[in-house]
């Protein structure tokens, strides 16, 4: 091998681990966004009022039991919860995972949840599977 295809070959490792390790902490990084929304129709009770959203979480665990996420919800401190779909991953669910987010932020904060495109894939396969 000459000195040219070796450098060519530790750009190449570098490039790859480099896209990798940015898959991998993408993949496991919380991301959160604080919008305030003010409207002279929103009434006094109600100034203050936190929506948390999670959505397309695909039955990501962030720590033992999820402890980084439910702390980071902790911090928000919401009045209410919603999740907006994707929870699971119809493809490679842990369903136990989601489950036990759900309920560990139940046992605090009211929790209203909505199908995404991974629970109707899942509901689906299920029917298709039992009907034949």
């Amino acid at each position: 091998m000459n000195k040219k295809s070796i450098i060519i070959k530790i750009i190449f490792l570098v490039v790859l681990l480099l896209l990798v390790g940015f898959i991998i902490y993408g993949n496991n990084h919380i991301v959160t966004n604080t919008i305030i929304f003010t409207n002279d129709k929103i009434t006094e009770e109600l100034n203050g009022y936190k929506i948390l959203q999670l959505s397309d979480l695909h039955a990501a665990s962030f720590g033992v039991d999820n402890k980084r996420l439910i702390a980071k919800v902790d911090m928000v401190n919401p009045d209410i919860i919603v999740i907006t779909g994707d929870i699971i991953d119809s493809k490679f669910s842990n369903k136990k995972v989601a489950t036990k987010l759900v309920k560990n932020l139940a046992d605090k904060y009211p929790v209203y949840y909505i199908n995404g495109n991974h629970e109707y894939l899942l509901e689906t396969n299920a029917r298709f599977l039992q009907n034949n």
